[in-house]
């Protein structure tokens, strides 16, 4: 796999241009879906890994906008969408 998200130098990951873009808009998730609150992530050279919490309270008036909270793990997922589009590959 290319790392595009950075590289890892004396065991501290140095993220790239496309990481620092991947970690923006991991952090950004519940400015678009506030039923989704983020837990622990790490960016790692071709890939992240991210805890989430979805909040299924019936009782909750949150819903997602504009189905920006679908969850997938395909390469078509909505986070890969805005990835690409941010940075135009």
């Amino acid at each position: 796999m290319t790392p595009y998200f950075g590289k890892i130098e004396n065991g501290e990951m140095i993220l790239s241009e496309l990481g620092i873009i991947a970690r923006d808009l991991w952090i950004a998730i519940p400015d678009h879906c506030p039923n989704i609150v983020l837990d622990e992530f790490v960016i790692m050279p071709d890939h992240i890994h991210g805890i989430i919490s979805i909040n299924t309270n019936p009782d909750s008036n949150i819903v997602c906008r504009n189905d920006a909270c679908i969850v997938s793990t395909n390469k078509y997922s909505k986070f890969n969408k805005m990835l690409h589009h941010k940075i135009k590959f």
